[in-house]
C-alpha cells in the first residue's frame, strides 16, 4: 500500500517535510522575509594530495620540525605544518557556555559555576569539507556586517570536531564544528580560561 503524503509549496517546489539545508541557506542569506544572520569569515583549508594526505610544508619537512613552539614558528604555514589555502565563507557562531559538552575530547560536565569562554559551536553549510587540520578565521566587519578592507583577521578557530548531520538518505545537511577559539597573536591553549596563551604570528 502506498502512502499519500500531503504536501505543499517550499523553497518554489512541492515538498512533503522542510529541508534542513534550505532553512539553513535561509538563516546564512536570508529571503524576502528574513535577514540573513551568518557573518563573513575565511576558511584556511589544508592542501591534500591526490591520495587525499596532508600536504607536509616542505619548509618544515626540510629542517625536521614536527611540533611547532612558541621557539618555531614557520614562516611558510604558520605553525600550522601543512600548506593550505584561505577562501572566503559564510558561518553561524554559537559560543558554547552550556554545562555539558561530549565532543572534541572535551569532558562531559564542566564543573558546576564554570564557563568555558574560548569554546564554540560553529554551523557551516554544506561544500566545504572541513576536518580537525583546517581553520576558520573571524575578521573585523563593519557596522553593516560587510568585511573591512584590508582584511583584518581577529580570531581563530581550532576545530576539535567536526560533526556531520544527517537526515534522508543519510546526505549531511549541514557541518556542526566544535572549536576552540584564539586571539590572532597567540599560539597554544590558552593560559587559563580567561586569558590567552603564548604569541601566534598572524
Amino acid at each position: 500500500m502506498s502512502v499519500n503524503y500531503r504536501t505543499k509549496l517550499l523553497y518554489g517546489k512541492n515538498y512533503a517535510e522542510i529541508s534542513m539545508r534550505d532553512e539553513l541557506h535561509i538563516i546564512f542569506h536570508g529571503n524576502n522575509y528574513e535577514p540573513p544572520r551568518a557573518r563573513w569569515g575565511l576558511f584556511r583549508q589544508v592542501k591534500r594530495d591526490k591520495d587525499l594526505h596532508p600536504v607536509i610544508c616542505p619548509h618544515c619537512r626540510k629542517i625536521g620540525v614536527q611540533d611547532h613552539s612558541k621557539n618555531h614558528i614557520c614562516q611558510y604555514c604558520l605553525g600550522v605544518g601543512y600548506l593550505w589555502e584561505e577562501s572566503w565563507i559564510k558561518f553561524y557562531q554559537w559560543p558554547g557556555r552550556g554545562a555539558a559538552s561530549s565532543s572534541g575530547g572535551k569532558k562531559k560536565y564542566i564543573d558546576y559555576g564554570v564557563l568555558e569562554t574560548n569554546s564554540h559551536v560553529i554551523y557551516l553549510e554544506i561544500g566545504f569539507q572541513p576536518t580537525v587540520l583546517d581553520k576558520l578565521i573571524q575578521i573585523l566587519l563593519d557596522d553593516e556586517g560587510e568585511p573591512i578592507k584590508p582584511i583584518q583577521r581577529s580570531h581563530m578557530y581550532d576545530i576539535r570536531a567536526v560533526d556531520h548531520y544527517r537526515l534522508d538518505n543519510a546526505r549531511t545537511e549541514y557541518y556542526r564544528l566544535l572549536c576552540n577559539r584564539q586571539t590572532v597573536g597567540f599560539i597554544g591553549q590558552p593560559l587559563n580560561q580567561f586569558s590567552p596563551g603564548d604569541l601566534r604570528r598572524p
